[in-house]
């Protein structure tokens, strides 16, 4: 799945030791309309003080969703992260400035605190 600078995607997460994913919505970053049963995946560009692009997730799921994104600058991958999912809060990561796009996978469910 792929996620483009300004824009957001939302899809449903299933199962709670081997990972099902629905239909992805894509709309541009804009409040949390995250239902229950869902995680959305934002990318916003970089600006403000801090100056990075930023990877925002938000999380209503029976289990804490990790994955790995790749953020490409164009076709060029820039760097990998792994994103730790968390239920009690959002998580963010900060991603070269450069970034136009991620493309995130390997979704699995989170145990402990990813260390």
């Amino acid at each position: 799945m792929e996620v483009s600078s300004g824009f957001q995607k939302t899809f449903t997460v299933s199962g709670k030791t081997a990972l099902s994913l629905g239909t992805q919505r894509r709309s541009r970053i804009g409040p949390d309309t995250t239902g229950v049963g869902e995680i959305t995946i934002g990318l916003a560009p970089a600006g403000g003080a801090v100056g990075v692009a930023k990877l925002h997730v938000f999380e209503r799921t029976a289990v804490a969703v990790g994955f790995t994104a790749t953020a490409l600058k164009g076709a060029d991958v820039i760097e990998t992260v792994h994103v730790c999912g968390r239920l009690d809060m959002d998580a963010w990561v900060g991603l070269s400035a450069e970034t136009t796009s991620v493309r995130v996978f390997a979704f699995v469910p989170v145990k402990g605190d990813c260390s």
